[in-house]
């Protein structure tokens, strides 16, 4: 039989590894060009603020720590924002950025 006190940690270790999130990564265009290196990338997941930043061809990666759905968001573009859901699991999402200074959307390819 198994310990009070072990059944506890064993059923923290589960539950705990369950209320992570896993990497959101893919690539982002803007206008039909990659994203400029250095472009911040924000997501947002149950109430926590995750950043990252593209790197080279347009690619980005963010951990996020929680799951559920996560709006992400290039604040360097105002308007830019896509929906997203965090998994235990890295999950790609590319980005196709489009507009103008002001007004731009985003939306997944």
């Amino acid at each position: 039989l198994m310990s009070p006190s072990r059944f506890l940690i064993l059923l923290s270790v589960i539950v705990a590894g369950d209320a992570y999130g896993g990497r959101i990564y893919g690539s982002i265009q803007v206008n039909g060009k990659p994203a400029p290196s250095g472009t911040q990338v924000q997501v947002n997941c149950s109430g926590g603020q995750y950043n990252g930043s593209v790197q080279n061809h347009g690619r980005y990666s963010v951990n996020a720590a929680s799951e559920g759905r996560c709006p992400v968001s290039l604040p360097t573009f105002p308007g830019a924002t896509a929906k997203a859901t965090s998994y235990s699991e890295a999950t790609r999402y590319d980005f196709s950025v489009s507009g103008n200074p002001g007004s731009y959307s985003m939306r997944r390819k």
